[in-house]
């Protein structure tokens, strides 16, 4: 991959390895991966699990029912 930009290239890939891990967390029966109590993305094979409303991004975390 080409990358055209006036940065060094050192502080592009610094902030790459500066990212923390992300944390995954079972709810509701489902895998999702959360930040900061809230859900980022659900990670599922069911497609109905996707029209849930407590799976959607930027939704609190609900406990495991």
């Amino acid at each position: 991959m080409i990358l055209h930009t006036p940065v060094p290239c050192g502080m592009i890939m610094e902030t790459l390895a500066a990212a923390p891990p992300p944390e995954y967390c079972r709810s509701g029966g489902q895998l999702c991966q959360v930040s900061g109590g809230r859900v980022e993305r659900l990670i599922s094979t069911d497609p109905n699990a996707f029209l849930e409303p407590g799976f959607q991004p930027g939704a609190p975390l609900a406990p495991d029912r």
